[in-house]
């Protein structure tokens, strides 16, 4: 189990993507939260086995199209055990 802690800047507020996340983590078996922030980005916490965690952020960077991102930036934390995905 790991926990990734990352922040995305670009178009990426008003495009669905925290609606979609939240269902790709439901396939991915992805555990935590995802949330626009003020400053016109998007913040998540997740967890889950490595393979889906990877999974999951290879979809969010290459898959979903409607996002436009220009900086992902990305980083261990501790692990929480989150017992679902929010979608703040």
């Amino acid at each position: 189990m790991i926990h990734i802690n990352a922040k995305i800047w670009g178009e990426v507020q008003g495009i669905g993507l925290r609606y979609m996340a939240k269902v790709k983590a439901g396939k991915f078996d992805i555990k935590g939260f995802i949330r626009n922030d003020p400053d016109n980005t998007v913040y998540m916490e997740i967890e889950g086995k490595k393979e889906a965690v990877e999974g999951f952020l290879n979809w969010l960077q290459r898959d979903f199209k409607q996002a436009k991102i220009t900086r992902f930036e990305s980083e261990k934390g501790i692990v929480e055990n989150f017992k679902n995905f929010i979608a703040k």
